[in-house]
């Protein structure tokens, strides 16, 4: 809270025939509320201001124009009451907007935050025509990782201000640097049921190897958005499955045509080559690359 000064300070107002008149004003210290808040600079002042302002306004100026009329002030005098008038209303009302806004973010709005942070340094990665060096400059930077890491809890049900899975975001980062990191360590692997010729293995990646996957997902987002159709739902921030089935129920209507997918085709060398080509066109990175051909 704001604090006053133990002693006040005197105002002169002027009126129209009458002698000079000085009127206490009590203004408001800011010294405890930038003690306690970092960011007091801008916010305190423009709280001092209004408390001041409003302080002015109800101990000089409290009564109505009639009454001030009455008292002899002119019409000059009474439009600088309206004048303080409503600088203190305009004042506090910036405050009020401030506190409005200063309430906890939702999930969405956290995750959205992180991923801007790292999406303004993927923009500064962009020279010559091309986007350089996203590995080195953005990916294995411990505070990239940290918040691909905070953006998979933002999508869980987990709390934000723990910290219990105790990553050691500095080790990640040096290992994807000197390309170290070993991803298919970092993995883990489910047999489905059937006989030996029919068994399939899934392989998922272990929470180091998905915070990776994350911090390239977003990385990758900032390079080719402006390029994505919009009806593309896959590994999209904010779009998935459900969202793509929202689109097909709502914007195809009676379709008159169908194609065929295979949904159990694997990913083999011949389309991940032609896929890491076509990435070149706007990506110089061999290490992000690397990483790529190693997870997929």
């Amino acid at each position: 809270m704001l604090s006053r000064f133990e002693r006040k300070l005197w105002m002169p107002m002027n009126a129209t025939g009458r002698s000079t008149e000085r009127l206490p004003v009590t203004f408001y210290s800011t010294e405890k509320a930038l003690n306690e808040y970092s960011d007091g600079d801008k916010v305190i002042r423009k709280a001092a201001l209004a408390k001041n302002l409003a302080n002015l306004l109800e101990e000089s100026t409290s009564y109505s124009p009639r009454e001030a009329v009455e008292d002899g002030y002119d019409g000059e005098e009474i439009g600088k009451m309206a004048l303080a008038k409503n600088l203190a209303s305009l004042v506090q009302e910036s405050c009020d907007v401030h506190e409005q806004k200063s309430t906890p973010r939702t999930r969405m709005e956290v995750k959205r935050l992180l991923e801007v942070r790292i999406k303004k340094k993927v923009k500064e990665q962009f020279r010559d025509g091309k986007f350089q060096d996203l590995m080195m400059k953005v990916i294995a930077d411990p505070n990239t990782l940290r918040d691909a890491y905070d953006c998979i809890r933002a999508n869980s049900n987990v709390d934000l201000a723990s910290d219990a899975d105790n990553l050691s975001f500095e080790s990640m980062a040096e290992e994807l640097a000197n390309g170290s990191f070993d991803v298919e360590a970092n993995t883990y692997t489910i047999s489905t049921r059937g006989t030996k010729v029919k068994k399939e293995e899934l392989v998922f990646p272990k929470l180091k190897l998905r915070v990776v996957q994350e911090a390239v997902r977003i990385v990758l987002e900032v390079v080719y958005r402006p390029h994505f159709s919009k009806i593309s739902h896959g590994s999209r921030s904010g779009r998935g499955h459900w969202s793509a089935m929202k689109y097909i129920r709502k914007e195809i209507v009676d379709p008159d045509w169908w194609f065929t997918l295979l949904i159990n085709k694997r990913l083999d060398d011949c389309i991940l080559g032609k896929l890491l080509s076509s990435m070149k066109d706007k990506i110089e990175d061999p290490s992000l690359f690397g990483i790529i051909r190693k997870y997929v």
